[in-house]
């Protein structure tokens, strides 16, 4: 008897492994946009000349902070680090397929970042764009290295 490829596919696939993986990057990527978040609101605090009063955080002020080259760098790395951990711990819980496990996490990643990416506060779409394309790759660079 003869069994189709999307057949022994799906049964390599650990739905487990995919949850707590996509768990882990969404828990991630919460914790380091906290972060940065903070740390976007300190400096503007600590910098009055830029933002006006030092008590004053309004949108537009917290929209140059975010333009900063440095700001866009860590959201960056910060993004990607996120992405290779999850896929990592999904690569290590599916020992049986561990990149094919951390691609179907890279893939949901890359699928549901499209529309919360439309909602992105204030971020140049360049960086947008390649934060969605560079899901999918980050996951299984996080994969590979733990395998």
């Amino acid at each position: 008897m003869k069994t189709s490829v999307f057949a022994s596919l799906a049964g390599a696939l650990d739905p487990w492994a995919i949850f707590w993986g996509c768990i882990a990057a969404l828990g991630l990527s919460a914790v380091a946009g906290a972060l940065m978040g903070a740390g976007l609101i300190t400096d503007i605090s600590n910098n009055p000349d830029e933002a006006g009063a030092p008590d004053s955080l309004d949108d537009s002020a917290l929209e140059r902070a975010m333009h900063r080259p440095m700001a866009l760098l860590q959201i960056t790395v910060l993004s990607l680090l996120a992405t290779a951990v999850a896929g990592a711990l999904t690569a290590r819980l599916a020992p049986g397929a561990p990149m094919l496990n951390a691609g179907a996490v890279g893939a949901i990643g890359t699928v549901l970042s499209v529309p919360l990416a439309r909602g992105a506060p204030a971020l140049p779409r360049p960086l947008v764009i390649f934060g969605i394309l560079s899901t999918l790759p980050a996951t299984l660079l996080g994969a590979w290295i733990v395998t």
